[in-house]
């Protein structure tokens, strides 16, 4: 995820990736204030990944579909947006349908955001089993280390902030 709020490769990665799109995003916005760290997990056997809070409480939910479309929901059930991924790039919208920005993944392990109005929002880099997050500004927005079938997120000052967990089928 990147996991500042509920907003994952197929299934836990591009929630993943949607979530630091979104934490990007809101990391150049003045201001801004990372909220507790989540964690998330799948559902044995099936496409949907529950994400918990720091407290163990639920922080939602995300049900991804065969045809590349991940639906994300809040911890009340109401739904919080969705994702939808078309080859190389992935739109998202929010629980109005409306446009939230895209993420385009490029061959060399760079992935570019954008947010609704088409502005730079930050890159994701991958060099082995670890992401590199930065804001528009090219500044640090964190980092993502796969393991197994685990990632960690971590904020820019390095202190974990969230974990996801790839479905195992």
């Amino acid at each position: 995820m990147v996991c500042y709020t509920s907003r994952m490769r197929r299934n836990c990665y591009l929630f993943i990736l949607v979530t630091f799109a979104f934490a990007i995003a809101a990391s150049a916005q003045p201001g801004a204030q990372p909220t507790a760290p989540h964690y998330s997990y799948p559902a044995q056997g099936s496409g949907t990944t529950y994400h918990t809070g720091a407290n163990g409480a639920s922080a939602g939910r995300s049900v991804t579909t065969g045809n590349g479309t991940t639906y994300h929901y809040g911890a009340n059930g109401a739904s919080a947006g969705q994702s939808q991924t078309s080859g190389n790039t992935t739109y998202n919208y929010g629980a109005n349908g409306a446009s939230a920005g895209r993420s385009q993944t490029t061959g060399n392990g760079t992935t570019y955001h954008y947010n609704a109005n088409g502005s730079s929002a930050g890159r994701s880099v991958t060099n082995g089993n670890t992401t590199y997050h930065y804001n528009a500004n090219g500044s640090s927005a964190g980092r993502s280390v796969t393991s197994g079938n685990t990632t960690y997120h971590y904020d820019a000052q390095g202190r974990l902030i969230g974990t996801s967990r790839a479905p195992t089928h």
